[in-house]
């Protein structure tokens, strides 16, 4: 099951706002670029042990040029029990409304706003008691950089408005994710806490 996709993705985005000026000017036109080159891959160490890694690197006009990967580990102990384990780094970019949204009276974008990046680790169980069911158990831990908030108060404009949070943000805890087949049905459930 060795296997390498490559890839290029380009995503162009336009924000465009016109509207009666009152308070403030409404009226603007953003636009921003990112082209990516991606590459994912799987091989195997063994007879029952998987290597597998991600990687993305972002070029965009309007933010840093910033890297995103994933390396994961799986072992398959016996036929319908896999072990395995994660580490990864992502990055999500403010929105434009984030960025110059305006909303009279209650919303006002900022454009100074950087990504936030999340560093993750999972580790789990996936058993497979018949061809029909799929459970996994996961523990996950990430934390969170520059947190973009969207409900801030600034007093200055009597607006809220967004910012990046100074402190890092940490998500803990255990996932449960059940899958099923049943002829043509497929159902899925999961509980996170």
């Amino acid at each position: 099951q060795n296997f390498l996709n490559i890839g290029v993705d380009a995503v162009e985005e336009d924000f465009q706002q016109a509207g009666p000026i009152s308070f403030g000017d409404p009226n603007q036109s953003q636009s921003n670029t990112t082209i990516s080159a991606l590459a994912d891959g799987q091989v195997g160490l063994g007879e029952a042990l998987y290597l597998s890694a991600s990687l993305r690197r972002d070029n965009s006009d309007e933010f840093e040029d910033a890297s995103s990967f994933r390396l994961g580990l799986s072992w398959q102990v016996m036929p319908n029990l896999k072990v395995f384990l994660s580490r990864g780094k992502a990055i999500k970019n403010p929105s434009f409304t984030e960025r110059f949204g305006f909303f009279p009276g209650t919303f006002q974008g900022n454009p100074n706003l950087m990504p936030e990046s999340s560093f993750s680790s999972e580790v789990g169980l996936e058993y497979t008691p018949t061809d029909q069911i799929d459970i996994q158990l996961t523990h996950f831990n990430t934390e969170l950089e520059d947190e973009i908030n969207g409900f801030v108060f600034d007093p200055t404009s009597g607006a809220f408005t967004a910012n990046n949070l100074e402190e890092t943000s940490t998500r803990r805890g255990f996932e449960l994710s059940l899958k099923g087949y049943l002829d043509r049905l497929t159902w899925s459930a999961s509980y996170a806490y």
